[in-house]
């Protein structure tokens, strides 16, 4: 996969300004992605798993090498960055495959790999942050020895679980400013060649001030997830055996459909991203409001 696979002809123009779009939007993106990945489902799961499995040989090597961590989030970025040119492909009606979770390896690999330590750095600060603030607040955190000490003790990690939670949610919310400028900051360096703290500083400000629809987005992703959860699980009751499998396959289906709604929030909130279709002939996947071209 090298640039030259995405034409000029193709590319998006250069207005990187984004657009504040209406809070149902949030809910279309979802929509939109589920069309991009019905257009080819095989090499979305392909790629998730392919995702998957990597990601868990990283985390086994951090494991050994602390240190390396940060090569976790640089991974994000060009995988990240590789998806979002595919998504592009098929948004185009072009071929996407596999092939294309590599294609941040080849295209603006340096932005995407800085984009990653910055976005590593931003997760370690604001986590550092919400630490002690929750600290100031009168939080205190366990000790290696209690959480071990309650390891056998199920109303105790009841306990330390509910002693957490606020302090997690305090954690959580300085952590929100960091994904926010992460979000887009993939698409912009492989899309419209922005530098690594432009196209961070550009997808904080466009996902603050499309905060509305990406909250409602996040309901129903959250929602979404609990019902087919659910489904699985009752599915699971009556065929045991297909539990595991049903459970596996729906993970690699919402991570698929993730990583294609990133792609649908980012396309229609950089107006740049709505060019002419190249042939005239092109029509639109479908004639209803699932459409990606409205």
């Amino acid at each position: 996969m090298t640039e030259a696979q995405l034409p000029n002809s193709e590319r998006p123009t250069l207005d990187t300004e984004y657009r504040i779009v209406p809070a149902a939007n949030g809910i279309l993106w979802i929509k939109r992605a589920i069309v991009l990945f019905k257009r080819n489902p095989g090499a979305w799961l392909s790629c998730s798993i392919l995702l998957l499995f990597t990601f868990i040989l990283v985390l086994l090597v951090i494991g050994l090498i602390p240190p390396l961590a940060p090569a976790s989030f640089m991974l994000t970025s060009l995988y990240l960055g590789g998806l979002m040119i595919g998504s592009h492909q098929l948004y185009q009606y072009k071929k996407f495959h596999i092939q294309h979770l590599f294609a941040g390896f080849e295209t603006n690999t340096a932005t995407l790999c800085i984009i990653g330590l910055l976005y590593f750095g931003g997760v370690f600060i604001s986590s550092m942050i919400g630490l002690s603030f929750s600290e100031l607040l009168g939080f205190k955190f366990p000790t290696n020895e209690e959480i071990q000490q309650v390891a056998n003790d199920q109303q105790a990690a009841m306990q330390l679980m509910k002693s957490l939670l606020m302090p997690t949610l305090i954690s959580m919310g300085f952590l929100i400013p960091v994904l926010m400028a992460f979000w887009f900051a993939p698409a912009l360096a492989v899309l419209f060649h922005e530098k690594p703290v432009e196209a961070m500083m550009k997808s904080l400000k466009a996902c603050a001030f499309n905060s509305l629809p990406f909250l409602i987005y996040g309901i129903v992703c959250v929602f979404g997830i609990l019902f087919l959860s659910i489904i699985v699980s009752l599915v699971g009751l009556l065929f045991p055996i297909l539990n595991l499998f049903l459970n596996f396959l729906l993970m690699l289906i919402f991570n698929s459909i993730l990583i294609a709604s990133i792609y649908t929030s980012f396309e229609d909130i950089f107006p740049g991203l709505n060019h002419p279709k190249e042939n005239s002939d092109d029509v639109d996947i479908d004639e209803n409001s699932d459409s990606l071209i409205v």
